[in-house]
């Protein structure tokens, strides 16, 4: 029985809308999860749409072109190979099965099923793990514990956030990191995205040494990376983590360690042959939520310092995706939400002439187009930059000073001096508690909340 045209347009038809719908949904979904840093939501769904519509294309017509090649080769012989007619007529038959026998297709009915798909993904739970930059002070993914690092000792302090019997931030344990023949002077730390382990830097032994959680806070056999390791990032799925090695200067690099390994166990293992080269003196680096990418400042670049752009598939440096005249880079941090990278720029001398003012830069990227959007003139020191878990804030620690900056609008909105000291480290709790750790392990700390104006 020969096929009907109308029959294959109108299945045609349907392939085409539930395809769009799908693709819409996944959109939609990954608009929500905050997905979208490194790609704008539009490319991605006109993207998505051409390859499922390519391939879709490529499977049928292979197909049929093979099918008309052993024709030819068998012309003159008896074959049972189907026609041409015949494998479009099992193709529609076969979608056809899938259909109510009376489905109708119309504006009214596409509008529905738009509608249907935004209230679906309303619902749909979305997470992902507050992962800070490397600091000096660090809040747990649980919320209960800070880790604070005390450089002249050799030791990680760890504090309750809420003790048990009441009161203020209560001094848990002390993690002593020292042993013998070897110097301990622990820089900055971070913790692995599921919360288990800490990675803690040793410049003045090249090396990671590592607080398993787990098991009672044991330190595990220190890993050796790189000459001056500086700061660490963990990939959002926790298998990697990355360490910048600022020597041997000029011309430092970054280690690449494999958290967990194929069969799911931790294995803490320095890859030594994916070591990344090519950057030069590489200090505070960040990863994303979608894992894709590494931003890592630098310095040593006679003032063309640039922030790297690293493929964390591949492990080699995106140089068309290189973010010029960021001299003298010492931190970064990230705002998925808005699509931002935050640059403190140490003691880089910067004169803003609108507003007459002399200092050290800040500066806020574009990380789509990868242009600067704007660079703010703050006291020397430009050291400390951290975003808070809800992304509406960035506090940057500059001199003495703590300087508030909206996300959204890239404004300052305060700048106070809690002590008159410069700040080692700033951490953020997701009910917006700061948390600041100055010389001799004191740790200052206030709530956003009372400092900040409401945001209607």
């Amino acid at each position: 029985m020969p096929y009907r045209f109308l029959n294959v347009q109108a299945v045609l038809g349907f392939l085409c809308l539930f395809v769009l719908i799908a693709d819409l949904a996944l959109t939609f979904v990954l608009v929500k999860n905050r997905l979208f840093f490194t790609e704008p939501w539009s490319s991605y769904l006109l993207g998505m749409m051409d390859t499922i519509t390519l391939w879709t294309g490529r499977i049928f017509w292979t197909i049929v072109v093979i099918l008309v090649i052993a024709r030819g080769i068998l012309k003159g012989k008896p074959s049972r190979l189907p026609s041409t007619d015949r494998i479009i007529e099992v193709f529609v038959s076969v979608l056809r099965s899938f259909l109510p026998p009376r489905l109708v297709f119309s504006v009214p009915t596409f509008i529905v099923l738009l509608i249907v798909v935004f209230v679906l993904i309303k619902f749909l739970p979305s997470h992902f793990p507050y992962v800070p930059p490397a600091s000096a002070i660090l809040v747990t993914e649980d919320e209960k514990e800070i880790y604070a690092v005390d450089e002249v000792a050799g030791k990680i302090v760890i504090i309750e956030r809420k003790p048990k019997d009441g009161g203020g931030l209560k001094t848990k344990m002390k993690v002593d990191l020292n042993r013998s023949g070897v110097q301990v002077r622990p820089q900055r730390l971070a913790i692995s995205p599921d919360g288990k382990f800490v990675y803690i830097t040793n410049p003045i032994a090249d090396e990671i040494i590592i607080i398993d959680r787990g098991h009672n806070n044991t330190v595990l056999e220190p890993r050796s990376v790189g000459r001056l390791p500086r700061s660490i990032a963990f990939t959002p799925d926790g298998t990697k983590a990355y360490v910048s090695n600022e020597g041997p200067i000029p011309q430092g690099s970054i280690s690449v360690i494999r958290v967990i390994d194929e069969k799911k166990n931790y294995v803490h293992q320095v890859i030594r042959n994916k070591t990344i080269t090519g950057v030069n003196c590489p200090e505070g680096i960040a990863i994303p939520y979608d894992g894709r990418k590494l931003y890592v400042a630098s310095q040593c670049g006679i003032n063309e310092d640039p922030v790297f752009v690293i493929d964390t598939v591949t492990d080699k440096v995106l140089k068309h995706e290189t973010i010029g005249k960021m001299q003298v880079g010492v931190n970064v941090a990230l705002s998925p939400q808005h699509q931002k990278l935050y640059v403190a720029r140490g003691n880089y001398p910067w004169r803003d002439n609108v507003k007459r003012r002399v200092g050290s830069p800040f500066s806020i990227v574009d990380t789509l187009t990868r242009k600067v959007l704007r660079t703010h003139t703050l006291q020397t020191s430009v050291n400390l930059v951290v975003v808070t878990p809800d992304e509406q804030y960035v506090l940057v620690g500059n001199g003495n000073n703590i300087t508030v900056f909206d996300t959204k609008t890239d404004s300052e909105v305060k700048t106070f001096t809690p002590r008159e000291a410069s700040p080692l480290g700033i951490a953020v709790s997701k009910d917006n508690a700061v948390y600041v750790l100055y010389p001799e392990m004191e740790v200052f700390t206030f709530g956003l909340s009372g400092l900040l104006p409401i945001k209607r």
